[in-house]
């Protein structure tokens, strides 16, 4: 991103969304240390305070730590998460220890594609609740998620708001739930990402598609999430398998 002269928008924000972008991307991954405010000056051909207050628009921002004697750094706000038991994304954000908040955007009733009514095992148009979260770790936000639930789990937006899916289904279901089933695929960020996760156009989101099935291997709910790669990682422990291992060591010549 070049900065325009002629624009109304001050250069030094101009500057800072610029590097944001580079942040938002990976660029600059988390962690890293910032390009040093001489190098900065001579990329954008502007003057040594234009450089000093976009940086601290991103320093107020929450996205770079200025460390005394060290430089600046891209903030590292990455979650680590462990996938290996039966768990709700909340509960996984808070085990790690992040400031983890939710909101609460949609709470309605819809039909859902006919690819959703194959997760959920019901018939094509069949209306399901559809509950639409926003995740945010320390204000910075982390994923949309889009939760469809059977339609006779009847909740109040109120509801929803302060309860995550396993507790709604919890109280609504006499079954214990049973098992998750996951599928991680890598999408660009649509129109509604941009505005939602505040990323450019274009950007690659981790998306994770997760179906419960309670005791009875009924399928109960059928969530997607849509998280900003540069701020998750997925960690998984995967035991080894009994049978035996040729197909592992040995190439066919």
């Amino acid at each position: 991103m070049n900065v325009d002269r002629n624009s109304s928008l001050p250069l030094y924000r101009q500057i800072a969304a610029s590097l944001r972008q580079r942040i938002d991307t990976g660029v600059l991954p988390p962690g890293s240390r910032f390009p040093n405010e001489e190098a900065l000056r001579q990329h954008y051909g502007t003057s040594r305070i234009t450089i000093r207050n976009a940086i601290q628009l991103l320093a107020d921002d929450g996205l770079v730590e200025k460390h005394h004697g060290k430089g600046t750094y891209v903030r590292n706000d990455v979650v680590a998460m462990e996938m290996g038991a039966l768990q709700g994304f909340y509960g996984a954000l808070r085990r790690t220890g992040a400031a983890v908040t939710t909101e609460l955007l949609t709470c309605d009733t819809a039909s859902p594609p006919a690819e959703l009514a194959r997760a959920l095992a019901i018939p094509a148009g069949t209306p399901v609740r559809r509950l639409e979260r926003l995740y945010r770790v320390n204000q910075r936000p982390l994923a949309l998620t889009t939760s469809y639930l059977w339609a006779n789990v009847a909740v109040t937006f109120d509801q929803a708001a302060s309860t995550t899916v396993y507790g709604l289904l919890a109280a609504h279901l006499p079954l214990n739930l049973k098992e998750a089933r996951w599928s991680i695929f890598a999408e660009a960020a649509s129109p509604r990402h941009r505005e939602v996760l505040s990323v450019p156009g274009g950007s690659p989101l981790l998306g994770m598609s997760r179906t419960t099935l309670s005791e009875d291997d009924v399928p109960r709910e059928h969530t997607v999430h849509h998280i900003v790669a540069t701020l998750y990682q997925l960690h998984l422990t995967v035991p080894r398998d009994a049978r035996p291992l040729d197909d592992d060591f040995l190439i066919p010549q």
